[in-house]
């Protein structure tokens, strides 16, 4: 008998912890197409990293586990309800689900409007979380300069990769920001499209 060995399995997880968590219906809208589509169904978290303090959203699907959705939660995000149902959130994101930076429209619907309210409400907190945790990264690395300007004594060459890195990733928060800004510019007449066209779809999920 062929004994296999047990192997550890990564999930990108192990160093977060669970804010907020919730089964919901995944949407996302084609402009394509110029409707919803069904994206999957499971269970929506916010997961704050244990040492930067910053909040993403995941959702995994059933069964497979498949990433459906994996975005940093960018402060200043707007949540509208779906044709007017308190059940249903939509919003505009940077997403990394199939690892690569995409511009998205999700719908994520809940199965009371107690549960949606609070996930808004964790989504909220999460925001001014992750605006605190960008203030205070931006903060130290303006602090964290040698006043001899010798970066390479007493660790200061550590201290500044540290810095240079976490600059690179307040960047990319940033510009995912900004690109989520101009997708909703362009997206205006979409919107208006989207809740006419799929209300009754997602309203009846």
């Amino acid at each position: 008998m062929v004994q296999l060995e047990s192997v550890e399995v990564k999930t990108g997880e192990e160093d977060e912890t669970v804010a907020f968590e919730a089964r919901c219906k995944l949407y996302r809208f084609d402009p394509d197409a110029s409707e919803w589509k069904e994206r999957g169904v499971g269970n929506v978290r916010l997961l704050k990293h244990k040492d930067t303090a910053k909040t993403r959203l995941l959702m995994r699907a059933d069964k497979t586990l498949k990433v459906r959705a994996n975005h940093v939660v960018v402060p200043g995000t707007e949540l509208s309800p779906h044709a007017g149902s308190e059940k249903a959130w939509v919003y505009r994101t940077m997403d990394f689900a199939d690892e690569v930076l995409t511009p998205e429209m999700f719908c994520l619907r809940f199965g009371s409007e107690e549960r949606a309210g609070e996930f808004k409400a964790a989504f909220e907190t999460a925001m001014e979380g992750n605006a605190a945790a960008a203030a205070a990264a931006a903060a130290a690395r303006e602090g964290g300069a040698s006043p001899s300007g010798k970066g390479g004594e007493d660790g200061g060459d550590g201290a500044a990769a540290g810095a240079e890195a976490g600059g690179a990733a307040e960047a990319a928060v940033a510009a995912a920001g900004e690109a989520a800004a101009a997708k909703a510019e362009a997206a205006d007449a979409a919107d208006a499209l989207a809740d006419g066209v799929a209300a009754a779809e997602v309203g009846g999920a």
